[in-house]
């Protein structure tokens, strides 16, 4: 098989792969904030609430107002799940989270 042939082959084959409507957005620098204490981003957090801060979290340009942890580099928030009439969903006596990938933004006021 020469060059050409497998070229037009794999355009073919990304061509047809399905995409993905959530994709993680990548940053090269990027901050990282989590109210759980076994995280690294634990650390951000701690200084900016302890400076008196409110740290928000945006997802595709929507503000988040049940993350735990957002990750600006690798595009990804952790957050609870919320019911349709907008509670906290609980399973096994704990609130449920879920990880959503996407643009993240994390402003620090």
């Amino acid at each position: 098989m020469n060059r050409r042939g497998f070229l037009k082959g794999a355009a073919v084959a990304i061509a047809a792969a399905p995409a993905t409507a959530n994709a993680a957005v990548f940053k090269a620098d990027g901050i990282r904030v989590s109210s759980n204490k076994d995280d690294p981003g634990y650390r951000a957090w701690c200084i900016a609430k302890g400076d008196g801060k409110k740290v928000r979290v945006y997802l595709d340009g929507v503000e988040q107002k049940c993350a735990s942890m957002a990750d600006e580099g690798r595009g990804e928030v952790r957050r609870a799940v919320l019911t349709p009439d907008g509670n906290l969903a609980i399973g096994n006596d704990e609130v449920l989270e879920e990880i959503a990938y996407g643009d993240v933004r994390v402003t620090i006021e």
